[in-house]
């Protein structure tokens, strides 16, 4: 390599893709931090990503030298040597200024002479300006001499050297008191994984035609940059991209050539054997490497994979558990069946005993169909059911696993009546009924009693909304016997209560409810768990005490390990809870986190709270234009997952909303924004009240007070009697607004005062605040009227009436009940007091553990609070929230 080629960045033959946002993470990490590591295996692009960075940073005015490295750097006399060079070369084609380095020449060069690091690094400390070492290819001359090297230009710069190090593997540099720092930026292979929109660029074909095709390609390359300009190539010499999509993988014929000549055949015999054994496995630990390969070295061979970055994807910050690369596996599995055609299925078979071992039955029943041996995975798929769906939730992977099974098999019965149960909280209620159907004989074979087919009627007729049969089918089965498990007779009794809040029997409602928390209980299941935790804060929420149902899903997900998608429903009901209580920010993150899962998890009900805290959100933040067109755009999932009635319930929160409008903003709202307000809704008690309370708000605003207080009268005296207190603050609302509109203002300010009282009270904030638009018309009678009682109100209550009225008095704080960073440190992350102090605990390098000890708090509690940081700082590890939260003068 010539001097100009060692100094200079690599030329490409075609043009790069503009990577602006990556580019700019880059820049950022340069500008705040001491090093910059890009860390990614063979054809990532790390190189041409440097290059692009380089001229970014000087095209901003930064100084930057570039250093390619290859294997006679290893020394480390000659490693200096170089990086004076490079600072040289990087003088000699700046601007022409007087950097220092060039006036006083003897001084310079003594200090030059003895390749020293610390020469080098005087010799830049002296002449006062930062300058940026781009060192690429590291990993060719990695060793400890050279590490040390770099470390002392490291630690001895003073601030004034940053290196941006392109490597292959790790690197042998101490960098532990900068990362505790947060002074480390870190970019990794799936960082620099090209997104679906630069892959589409470098492919270079009109993709809109064959937008399929792509995005299957795509995603088989995982974004690997050399993977997408092989397929921009073969695109070129004219390969369709459909029959990409079919046949490109690792087996590829250039693909593999490349994988065979860059990296496996210079590996060492026993790691490429390794290899060729753990290459079908989906993921990969040390144990389980041990167990398939059948090699004492197995553990030191998989920590060998990581070390030299062989296209290794790490799935835990420690690297435990690691994945290959589709197009390296691919490629691996091809290998292996050249050399052996027994070997694959060997591994594979392994893997399922070790995985059955463990208790990871879908992965367990995954491989060994893989393997061939069919029948073992339907005993065992058989023998798992009850643990897979009633304590783990999974029933999208136990479908997918019992699908492979031959149709309507009459040798595994229990799978058929588990399938069913799983369609059907899956969702799916045609599926449902068309497994039943195809395997009625069996199930009735095996069930002479009745029992489950009794259960699995109630569960469809739940299901479809039929909740007059469910509640006949749903008492007749509890109290046909309590031989049956717990969780069965939990489920049922809390579907009954969902029921029976329909038919506006909430004592009834309650009494199962209490039914289903005890015998959860004694299930002994988490996610069974959560689902009751969940519900219970949902009713929580319908009584008016939005404080009981936070408190019952945070304590359920503190102590609970449930699933993702179990917390994100759980989290939707919480949002629903934190909104109403007014603490926006909270809501917003946990809608923006688990608003998604609706899409694979959760009953209506959650749903439907997910629904309406976004588009409240929407409403608040961005208009109603946003709220409308976001439920708009949620109606083909509401009728996909739940049916034509989640349409009806989704257009009665619409129609809400708008009518809770100022004449004026909906007047401006387009007939396809705002369908029609008095559409009908009602199939249930429940709906018809809320479809009467909708009718009184459109009488209101048409100008007919008497006809909206007709309406409002018997929803506020049912929902007090009942103690449906949310429904009851918001139906007063109504009545007070149409009491002022008929010329009753005296009847209006108590009917109001007595709301607002109980909902400050309660925490019922947004149920007030929500009704602004309606209530404003008689607003200068609130603020005089609650000015001459102001004495006689709590605080909250007089709080509340001044935000309502627009006056100046002070309201409670908006955030969470232990309160929120102050000033503009809030404004920018919104951390409350126990995240804040989490945090910083991390920026002093305290372990999870040793956070719980100073907190007096559990393990999982500290989890929930580190995810928060995450989610509300955008990042995804403890180092980068140091980081970002130094960058905001959050932490010294």
């Amino acid at each position: 390599m010539g001097r100009h080629e060692k100094f200079s960045p690599p030329t490409f033959n075609l043009e790069l893709v503009p990577r602006g946002r990556l580019i700019e993470a880059i820049c950022a990490s340069i500008a705040g931090n001491t090093v910059t590591l890009v860390t990614a295996p063979t054809g990532s692009g790390k190189s041409a990503l440097m290059a692009q960075v380089l001229d970014a940073w000087r095209g901003r005015g930064g100084e930057a030298a570039w250093f390619g490295c290859d294997h006679f750097d290893a020394e480390a006399g000659r490693f200096v040597s170089m990086l004076e060079q490079a600072v040289a070369h990087c003088r000699d084609d700046g601007r022409g200024r007087d950097d220092g380095m060039g006036g006083d020449r003897t001084t310079i060069e003594a200090l030059l002479s003895a390749h020293d690091p610390k020469g080098l690094v005087d010799a830049i400390v002296a002449r006062g300006r930062r300058i940026v070492l781009f060192i690429d290819n590291f990993h060719l001359c990695d060793s400890e001499e050279t590490a040390h090297a770099l470390d002392v230009l490291i630690r001895e710069g003073r601030g004034l050297v940053h290196a941006v190090i392109g490597t292959r593997r790790g690197v042998r540099l101490a960098l532990g008191h900068l990362r505790l720092r947060g002074l480390v930026g870190e970019f990794d292979a799936g960082d620099l994984a090209f997104s679906p929109e630069e892959a589409r660029r470098l492919i270079g074909h009109d993709c809109r035609a064959d937008a399929d095709a792509v995005e299957r390609v795509i995603r088989r390359t995982e974004g690997w940059a050399a993977g997408l300009q092989l397929v921009r190539l073969l695109v070129a010499a004219g390969t369709s991209l459909r029959q990409l999509a079919e046949e490109f993988s690792g087996a590829d014929q250039d693909i593999g050539q490349f994988l065979n000549e860059e990296v496996f055949r210079t590996l060492p015999p026993p790691l490429r054997d390794f290899l060729l054994r753990v290459g079908p496995l989906d993921n990969i630990t040390a144990e389980l490497s041990e167990a398939v390969t059948g090699d004492g070295a197995a553990r030191d061979h998989f920590h060998d994979m990581q070390e030299r970055n062989l296209f290794v994807m790490r799935l835990d910050r420690q690297g435990t558990q690691v994945r290959l690369h589709a197009l390296f596996r691919d490629f691996l599995v091809m290998q292996a069946l050249r050399q052996d055609p027994a070997l694959v299925a060997q591994s594979l078979s392994r893997a399922a005993l070790w995985h059955h071992g463990k208790g990871d039955w879908i992965e367990a029943i995954d491989y060994a169909f893989r393997a061939g041996a069919g029948d073992l995975a339907a005993a065992w798929l058989e023998a798992c059911a009850p643990e897979l769906l009633t304590r783990r939730g999974e029933t999208a992977r136990f479908l997918s696993c019992a699908e492979r099974l031959p149709p309507a098999d009459p040798t595994w019965p229990r799978i058929a009546f588990w399938m069913v149960w799983a369609a059907l909280f899956s969702g799916d209620y045609d599926r449902a009924g068309q497994i039943m159907d195809a395997h009625f004989e069996t199930l009735r074979r095996q069930d002479p009693q009745g029992r489950q087919l009794g259960l699995l009627r109630f569960l469809i007729a739940y299901f479809t909304y039929r909740h007059g049969d469910a509640l006949m089918l749903g008492r007749d089965w509890l109290e046909g016997g309590a031989a049956e498990t717990p969780f069965d007779r939990a489920t049922v009794a809390v579907a009954m209560a969902l029921c029976q809040r329909t038919q506006l029997d909430m004592a009834g409602a309650l009494k199962s409810l209490d039914l289903a928390r005890r015998e959860i209980a004694r299930a002994n299941t988490s996610y069974g768990l959560g689902w009751v935790t969940t519900l219970s804060a949902l009713f929580f929420l319908f009584q008016g005490r939005p404080e009981a149902a936070c408190k019952e899903i945070e304590d359920m997900l503190a102590r609970n390990q449930p699933s993702e998608l179990m917390r994100a429903s759980a989290e939707l009901v919480l949002a629903d809870a934190c909104y109403e209580r007014g603490q926006l920010d909270q809501a917003r993150l946990l809608i923006r986190r688990s608003l998604p899962s609706i899409a694979q998890h959760g009953n209506i009900d959650v749903a439907l709270c997910g629904w309406r805290v976004a588009a409240r959100l929407a409403l608040i933040d961005k208009g109603p234009g946003a709220a409308l067109d976001l439920l708009r755009d949620m109606e083909p999932l509401s009728i996909r997952r739940f049916g034509a009635p989640a349409l009806k319930m989704l257009h009665l929160i619409r129609n809400e909303i708008i009518l809770d409008l100022s004449p004026v903003v909906r007047r401006g709202l387009d007939i396809a924004d705002g369908g029609d307000p008095g559409e009908a809704a009602a199939d249930t008690p429940e709906l018809a009240e809320r479809q009467r309370l909708l009718n009184a708000k459109q009488n209101l605003v048409s100008g007919h007070a008497r006809r909206a207080i007709a309406d409002v009268l018997p929803i506020v005296a049912a929902t007090r009697a009942s103690g449906r207190l949310r429904l009851w603050v918001q139906a007063c609302c109504v009545k007070a607004a149409a009491h002022h509109a008929d010329g009753e203002t005296t009847f209006a300010l108590r009917t109001l005062i007595e709301a607002v009282e109980k909902a400050a009270s309660l925490g019922l904030a947004r149920s007030i605040l929500d009704h602004e638009a309606i209530l404003r018309p008689f607003a200068p009678a609130i603020a005089q009227h609650v000015g001459s009682i102001r004495d006689s109100l709590p605080a909250e209550a007089v709080a509340l009436v001044a935000r309502l009225a627009g006056t100046p008095a002070a309201a409670p704080d908006d955030d969470d009940e232990d309160g929120a960073l102050s000033g503009e440190v809030a404004a920018r992350a919104s951390l409350s007091k126990k995240e804040y102090r989490v945090l910083a605990m991390v920026s002093q390098g305290l372990t999870n553990g040793q956070i719980t000890e100073r907190l007096f708090v559990s393990l999982p509690t500290v989890k929930w609070h580190l995810r928060n940081i995450f989610d509300k700082l955008d990042v995804r590890t403890r180092t980068a929230a140091v980081a970002k939260a130094r960058s905001m003068g959050m932490l010294q």
